[in-house]
C-alpha cells in the first residue's frame, strides 16, 4: 500500500484522532531512551502506537474491512 492510504486506514481507526505516527516519534523515543533522562527506567518494552494495540477492541474488524481475510 501507499503510505497515504496506509496512513488513512490508521487514522480512521486509531485512539488518538487526527494524529499519525511520524518517523520523527519514533526517533524521539529512542533519543530518550539513550538520554540521561530515562536514569531509572529499565526492563519495559516502549510501544510507539498511541495506545492502539493495547485499548483498541476492533482492530480485528478493521483489519479485515480494509484488507479482507490474510
Amino acid at each position: 500500500m501507499e503510505k497515504d492510504a496506509v496512513e488513512e486506514v490508521v487514522s480512521e481507526t486509531a485512539n488518538l484522532k487526527e494524529t499519525v505516527v511520524t518517523a520523527e516519534d519514533v526517533a524521539e523515543a529512542a533519543v530518550f531512551l539513550r538520554s540521561d533522562e530515562n536514569k531509572y527506567v529499565s526492563g519495559m518494552n516502549v510501544v510507539i502506537d498511541g495506545g492502539y494495540s493495547v485499548t483498541n477492541p476492533v482492530l480485528g474488524r478493521n483489519i479485515r474491512k480494509f484488507f479482507g481475510d490474510l
